[in-house]
Order: C-alpha cells, then sequence, then structure tokens
C-alpha cells in the first residue's frame, strides 16, 4: 500500500465491507442499526406512518391528515414530497437505501 497509515480510516469508512443495516423502531425513535436516526417531528410521523403500514400504500390525504390534523388548510403535496425527500436523504447517510421509500404515482408512498 502507498499510504499505510491512511489504511485503517479507508477501511472503517469503506462500503464494500460494510453490511446494510435495517431499519427499525423502537420506542419513539428510529435506529439504524445501532445508531439513532435524527428525525424533525414531522418527519418522525410520517416515517412512523410508513413503517406501521409496510409494503401498503399510505395516500396523500392520509399523510395530510397526519401533518396539518389542527388546520387542513395548510396541506400540500410538495411539503410532504419534501418530507419524504429529506427521510430519504437521512436515511441514506446510514447506507440504508432511500429507495426503500417509493412514490406511488398520484396516490402516495410505501415503505418496502
Amino acid at each position: 500500500p502507498r499510504y499505510p497509515l491512511i489504511e485503517p480510516v479507508l477501511e472503517r469508512y469503506s462500503t464494500k465491507s460494510r453490511e446494510t443495516p435495517e431499519l427499525v423502531m423502537k420506542g419513539k425513535a428510529f435506529f439504524a442499526g445501532d445508531d439513532k436516526i435524527k428525525l424533525s417531528g414531522k418527519e418522525y410521523s410520517v416515517l412512523e406512518t410508513l413503517y406501521t403500514s409496510k409494503g401498503k400504500t399510505v395516500t396523500n390525504d392520509t399523510l395530510g391528515e397526519i401533518l396539518w390534523k389542527d388546520n387542513p388548510d395548510k396541506f400540500s403535496l410538495w411539503a410532504i414530497a419534501q418530507i419524504i425527500s429529506r427521510i430519504r436523504r437521512k436515511v441514506a447517510f446510514y447506507f440504508i437505501n432511500p429507495k426503500t421509500i417509493k412514490n406511488v404515482r398520484n396516490e402516495g408512498y410505501v415503505l418496502n
């Protein structure tokens, strides 16, 4: 090796040797392996809803009712898409495939 001192550091951050952790809900938090995923309140609500109905389509209307139950006038498909985007980004940081949350066109989202 050309740089033997940096080799252990590179192995620690290499994706080849890593197993992909599973997304697990324990209590009121989500974990990727042993790491706790930091989520905002709305992100947690959406991910909890998707997690409890794994494999089933959760409609945009359902997500909207959960997110804006006290003020339904603020319902926005764009806002839901942004929340899903942030969840995917945070999940991908822990080496979980962001495509586990799939968009069902004109209906909602599914967590596989």
